[in-house]
C-alpha cells in the first residue's frame, strides 16, 4: 500500500472518529428485498441510505433493557436449553463430537498463524509476486534460447540436446502443483531416478547445477513466488473447512438460550445505532417504528447492516480494497449479484485475483452463516 493511499484510509478514519458516525447507501440487492416485503405488507419500511452511531451509554441502557427481558424470559422457559444442554443432546445423537470442537479450535489457530506468515511475506501484493514470476521464468527461457553463460562473459550454446532436456526438466518443474503429485509420480518418477516419487526438489537441483548465475537467482524467485502461492492456497482452503464446521456448530446452537440473547443484542444494536436518513443526509427516523416491529425486517436486509455496524464499530476504513480482502478470506459475504435480462453470460476465464490491502491482520471472524455480532468495545 502506498504512502498516498495510507493517508487517505488515515484520513477517512480520523473523520469518522471525530464525527463518530458512518453513512452507507444500500446495494440495490438489498434495496429489491425490502420493496419486495413492501409488496407483502404495505406497512414495511422501504428505506435506501442509513447512518450508523457510536454507542452512548443511554443506548447501552436501552439495549441492555431489551437482552435482560428477552433472556430472563428464555431463561424461565424449559423448552428452551442452553448451549452446553444442546451440544451434550447432538454428541448422544451423533450429531457432534469433541473431535469437531478440536478441529475448530485446531484450525483457527493454524489458518491465523498461516494468515499472519503471508502478511510477512506481502500477500496484500500478490500480482506482484506473479509479475516476479513471469519475469523471472522468461529469463530463463531467454538464457537457455540464447545458451549463454552470462558469468564467464562470453556465449557459450548448449549443445541442442542438453537445452531440450534443460527445456523440459524446466517446464514440468515450473509447472508442479502438489495437486499434480500423483501424475507427476507416473510421468516423471522414473525419469528422475528418484524411485516411485516425483520430487520437485531433484528438478530444481539439476537445474542448479546446470544453469547460469542469473538464471539460479531467477529459479530460487519462482521457488519463493510457488511457496507463497502454494500456501496462500492452503489458507484459504482450511479456511473453507473451518467455515464448514463453525457453520455447522452455529446451526446446532441457533436456538439456544445463549443465541437467542446474542441475537436481540445484535438487533437492538441495529436498532438503536441505526437511522434512515435521505438523500440529503437528514434524518427520516428508526429502521422500523417499534423495536419489537425491526424483528420483521427481511433476513438479507438486517445481515447486510449488521455487517456494516460491525465493520463500523470495529474501526475497518471503508474502501474498496478493505472490502475485497474481507470478502476474500471469508470475513463478510461478497455481495449478491443481481440477475437482468441484460446480464451478459460469464467469461470461461477465470477472473483475475482481486487485489486487497490491509494494514493490520483482522480478528477472527464470525462465519457468514452465523448472525453472532460480538458487542463492541467503548
Amino acid at each position: 500500500m502506498d504512502e498516498k493511499m495510507v493517508a487517505s484510509m488515515d484520513s477517512v478514519m480520523e473523520d469518522e472518529i471525530r464525527r463518530g458516525w458512518r453513512i452507507k447507501t444500500l446495494p440495490d440487492g438489498i434495496i429489491e428485498a425490502l420493496e419486495e416485503a413492501r409488496e407483502m405488507d404495505e406497512s414495511s419500511p422501504v428505506f435506501r441510505r442509513v447512518r450508523f452511531t457510536k454507542l452512548t451509554a443511554k443506548k447501552k441502557r436501552l439495549i441492555n433493557d431489551h437482552v435482560i427481558d428477552r433472556y430472563h424470559q428464555d431463561l424461565q422457559n424449559k423448552n428452551l436449553l442452553s448451549s452446553a444442554q444442546l451440544r451434550r443432546i447432538n454428541i448422544e445423537r451423533g450429531e457432534w463430537s469433541e473431535e469437531e470442537d478440536r478441529e475448530i479450535e485446531e484450525l483457527t489457530e493454524t489458518t491465523q498463524k498461516m494468515m499472519q506468515d503471508l502478511y510477512s511475506r506481502g500477500v496484500d501484493d500478490r500480482e506482484e509476486w506473479l509479475n516476479g514470476r513471469n519475469e523471472a521464468e522468461t529469463l530463463v527461457h531467454d538464457i537457455l534460447a540464447e545458451g549463454k553463460k552470462e558469468e564467464k562473459g562470453e556465449k557459450l550454446l548448449f549443445k541442442p540436446a542438453k537445452r531440450e532436456q534443460l527445456l523440459s526438466i524446466f517446464d514440468r518443474w515450473v509447472a508442479f502443483e502438489l495437486s499434480m503429485q500423483e501424475v507427476y509420480d507416473a510421468a516423471y518418477a522414473e525419469d528422475q531416478g528418484a524411485g516411485d516419487v516425483y520430487k520437485s526438489s531433484k528438478d530444481l537441483q539439476f537445474l542448479g547445477d546446470n544453469l547460469p548465475l542469473a538464471a539460479q537467482e531467477a529459479l530460487m524467485e519462482i521457488e519463493d513466488v510457488r511457496d507463497n502461492i502454494q500456501m496462500y492456497y492452503d489458507c484459504l482452503k482450511l479456511r473453507n473447512e473451518l467455515m464448514t464446521v463453525q457453520i455447522k456448530q452455529a446451526r446446532m446452537l441457533q436456538d439456544s438460550v445463549e443465541q437467542r440473547r446474542d441475537q436481540a443484542q445484535e438487533l437492538a444494536q441495529l436498532y438503536y445505532c441505526t437511522e434512515t436518513v435521505d438523500d440529503q443526509n437528514k434524518t427520516v427516523g428508526p429502521l422500523a417504528p417499534t423495536f419489537e416491529e425491526a424483528w420483521d425486517l427481511p433476513d438479507e436486509v438486517t445481515q447486510w447492516m449488521l455487517i456494516e455496524l460491525y465493520l463500523f464499530f470495529d474501526g475497518n476504513t471503508d474502501t474498496a480494497e478493505t472490502r475485497e480482502f474481507l470478502e476474500q478470506w471469508g470475513f463478510i459475504p461478497a455481495p449478491r449479484e443481481i440477475e437482468t435480462e441484460d446480464s451478459s453470460p460469464e467469461s470461461e476465464e477465470s477472473p483475475e485475483e482481486p487485489s486487497s490491502n490491509s494494514d493490520s491482520s483482522p480478528s477472527e471472524p464470525t462465519p457468514a452463516d452465523s448472525s453472532a455480532l460480538s458487542t463492541p468495545t467503548t
